[in-house]
């Protein structure tokens, strides 16, 4: 299993290269992160570096995403090797299993830690692969000032393309579900009744302040009159 994901992200970066052309080379992602659901309850994952890296690094990209998560890694294996195709340059892999982190519930599957992690590479790809059964409400465009992502959804693949505009960031916070939009023309955070009592409130108090103002006037008239008289 370990192998096809190294092959299949491996074969994505090339592939990627490829299609830009000679003069878009530099749109392939730095490193790409591939999260395997479909055989509960481990996910099987895979980190594609488009460059080498030691085992030094590699390691320490685990142990910020384990410190940041809590996330248990087993049966971790690292390797460098070329994709094989003419041109290809060799680049490291690191893959591992763990508990299922898409969540099949609620529908929502995790950015920020990736992001976290990775930060210092420009372009990061997160790709989530699920089963047939799996309904998505979770994220899918989004920007800040320090990030900028796109997902695109072929079946069931959901890819995340993020560019990094900063990296000056501790903790990013990438909310799972997208922002509900406010609804025009309406108080929010009222309910219909609350609305309606606010109306009538508005109502009652102008009738009031005009009774008011009208009397005042009627008995500023009745004591001309009678200084008058």
């Amino acid at each position: 299993m370990y192998t096809v994901l190294a092959a299949f992200l491996a074969l994505g970066l090339v592939s990627a290269s490829i299609a830009a052309g000679p003069a878009k080379l530099i749109d392939a992602p730095d490193v790409m992160v591939m999260i395997l659901s479909v055989m509960p309850p481990y996910d099987q994952v895979s980190i594609q570096y488009n460059s080498v890296m030691n085992s030094d690094q590699t390691s320490a990209d685990l142990s910020v995403l384990a410190r940041e998560t809590g996330w248990l890694f087993k049966n971790v294996e690292s390797s460098t090797q070329s994709a094989g195709t003419p041109g290809s340059v060799p680049t490291t892999s690191t893959n591992f299993i763990m508990l299922r982190i898409a969540n099949y519930t609620e529908g929502l599957l995790p950015l920020s830690p990736f992001v976290d992690t990775f930060k210092r590479f420009k372009r990061i790809e997160i790709r989530y692969l699920v089963t047939k059964d799996y309904r998505f409400r979770g994220l899918r465009d989004y920007e800040n000032k320090y990030v900028r992502i796109g997902m695109s959804q072929e079946g069931t693949s959901y890819l995340y393309r993020v560019q990094v505009k900063d990296r000056g960031f501790d903790k990013i916070q990438i909310p799972l579900k997208p922002t509900p939009k406010p609804v025009v023309g309406r108080a929010a955070g009222m309910s219909f009744w609350a609305r309606i009592l606010l109306i009538f409130g508005v109502a009652a108090i102008g009738a009031v302040l005009a009774y008011l103002l009208t009397s005042f006037i009627a008995k500023r008239r009745a004591g001309n009159d009678n200084v008058e008289t």
